[in-house]
């Protein structure tokens, strides 16, 4: 790609899913596609951190390879003291150790590559955007997940959850920041097949994954004909609950495969279209 064009990386939700994500950024790593900017929701924060850190996509399989569920949520015992006034299943002490354990960055100002990491305003259901501060605060409250995580209070005293509520493929927050080009990658949630469990953590997480679904697919129609934005959206072909952590590796490698796939179609054009 030429230096001089702004490509930014978009990633959004999918719970254990976001491991498609870490194969996206090794695909996009093989083809040296330089990346400018990322702007990042839920899963895709995490991952998305990690990557404007330094975090090599192989790093990244590795830890994506052996977490498990334990290692990020544990559960929150005042559910069992204050019942219905509890904000949520687990608390997020876990989270943010793991976070804090192996993100090589605290701030955003720290980052390699700028990072822009969606929320959404609970008072208002509006997207709202971090991009300079505590880097592990932001991460943990665009994976709220309404009843699994609490929310988090920003520094104005906003109430903010899991931004792929509000903006799962946020493409025109990546244009706005100036970027010339899109790309990015959907986790989808298999509505068809349930939950694998009746557990309450489980079905949470299903019924999350489906109504962001029905807002992403719309959303990535909207740029389906768009020679500057690619969305890939991969068939995962095994059905993978947001909290089962025991696929990472398996989700990494097709990942990999169906994005490099698509991505080298979509540079050849690419090249055809600046060269005509």
């Amino acid at each position: 790609m030429e230096k001089d064009v702004k490509t930014a990386l978009i990633l959004g939700g999918g719970g254990s899913k976001g491991a498609v994500q870490a194969g996206f950024l090794r695909a996009l790593e093989k083809l040296e596609v330089e990346i400018g900017l990322v702007v990042a929701a839920s899963v895709g924060a995490i991952n998305g951190a990690f990557f404007a850190a330094g975090v090599s996509p192989r790093d990244m399989l590795r830890e994506w390879a052996k977490v498990r569920r334990r290692d990020l949520f544990g559960f929150n015992w005042q559910l069992l003291r204050k019942w219905t006034r509890a904000r949520s299943v687990f608390s997020p002490r876990r989270l943010r150790r793991f976070l804090a354990d192996r993100l090589p960055a605290r701030t955003f100002e720290e980052l390699a590559v700028p990072l822009v990491v969606v929320t959404t305003d609970l008072g208002t259901g509006a997207p709202y955007l971090l991009e300079s501060g505590n880097l592990i605060d932001a991460i943990v409250a665009s994976c709220a997940v309404p009843g699994l995580l609490p929310p988090v209070r920003s520094a104005d005293g906003r109430l903010l959850i899991d931004g792929a509520l509000s903006d799962n493929v946020p493409v025109d927050v990546a244009f706005r920041r100036g970027a010339d080009r899109v790309l990015g990658i959907l986790c989808r949630t298999c509505a068809a097949c349930g939950p694998r469990d009746l557990g309450l953590g489980s079905m949470l997480g299903q019924a999350f994954g489906i109504a962001v679904d029905c807002k992403w697919r719309a959303d990535a129609r909207r740029y389906a004909d768009r020679p500057d934005v690619l969305i890939i959206e991969p068939e995962i072909g095994v059905n993978v609950p947001s909290l089962d952590f025991t696929h990472g590796e398996e989700l990494w490698r097709a990942g990999y495969r169906q994005s490099r796939r698509e991505l080298e179609e979509w540079l050849r054009k690419d090249e055809l279209a600046a060269a005509s």
